[in-house]
């Protein structure tokens, strides 16, 4: 079975926009710091 390449294009445009949304989703449940709680981490 040959995909077009339309359907190529639809579907990494499908498997891009739910790696993105799986990104947004993973950094919105990192914690945030403050530049000072961050300067006391590294040193």
């Amino acid at each position: 079975m040959k995909i077009s390449k339309q359907q190529r294009k639809e579907l990494r445009e499908l498997c891009e926009q739910k790696r993105g949304e799986e990104y947004v989703k993973w950094i919105q449940e990192q914690p945030t710091y403050t530049t000072f709680e961050w300067v006391e981490y590294l040193s």
